[in-house]
């Protein structure tokens, strides 16, 4: 369970959005912190290597290896993801590309208008 990293509600798995939302309590903006680029990629190369080694080590060898690399390979990706879950779980933080409070202004708004009159006394 994850928990609002300004006022510590604990929010439920059907408030969190993956692309950013508001905390139902204080209503700041919150978002899943962006995990590392190459973690998956890594994860699964680290399991087929774990799944080749470990029939290799046991004396399979040609086909037998290549078979018993395939059926092992699903259960080991089970278990980095759990392990990654326990020792690396996600996070929530504030989102600051936007504003904190809903009804917030985002910030200054640029009007095109007709250029300013000059002060009176001033020539053109």
């Amino acid at each position: 369970m994850l928990s609002c990293p300004s006022c510590d509600r604990r929010l439920e798995r059907k408030d969190i959005r993956s692309e950013g939302f508001f905390c139902p309590g204080c209503k700041e903006k919150l978002r899943v912190k962006a995990l590392c680029p190459y973690e998956q990629e890594l994860a699964v190369v680290a399991a087929s290597v774990v799944a080749f080694l470990v029939p290799s080590l046991l004396g399979a060898h040609g086909f037998s290896r290549l078979l018993a690399a395939l059926v092992l390979f699903l259960p080991i990706c089970g278990v980095l993801g759990a392990l990654r879950a326990v020792f690396s779980p996600y996070q929530l933080i504030r989102d600051s590309a936007s504003p904190g409070h809903i009804g917030e202004p985002v910030g200054n708004i640029l009007r095109i208008t007709a250029p300013r009159e000059p002060p009176a006394g001033t020539q053109r």
